[in-house]
């Protein structure tokens, strides 16, 4: 964990976020990694920290992770969805 904190990358993360912020983030990464049985064979060190520094920035910023499926309902939903007349001639006009 101190090591972790102590990276360039987690400093420059803990002046732009809060480093309370970051903390809990690779807390948080290690616990994950914990529950899982251990670390993974290919993830090190600078994996963990990319991981909580996004995860700390999600935080901050209030951004989640989500799925767009506005194409799926529109497209399998209710068919394609038919455009107005007035719509296609404002996207004629700008596209040319």
């Amino acid at each position: 964990m101190d090591a972790l904190l102590r990276d360039p990358a987690a400093k420059k993360a803990a002046d732009e976020f809060g480093r309370a912020v970051v903390k809990r983030a690779v807390l948080e990464s290690l616990a994950e990694i914990r529950a899982a049985g251990g670390m993974p064979d290919g993830v090190d060190a600078e994996t963990i920290l990319v991981h909580a520094i996004a995860a700390a920035a999600r935080d901050v910023m209030g951004m989640d992770e989500v799925l767009n499926a506005t194409g799926i309902l529109l497209h399998t939903g209710t068919g394609r969805a038919p455009l107005a007349r007035e719509a296609v001639r404002a996207a004629n006009k700008v596209t040319g």
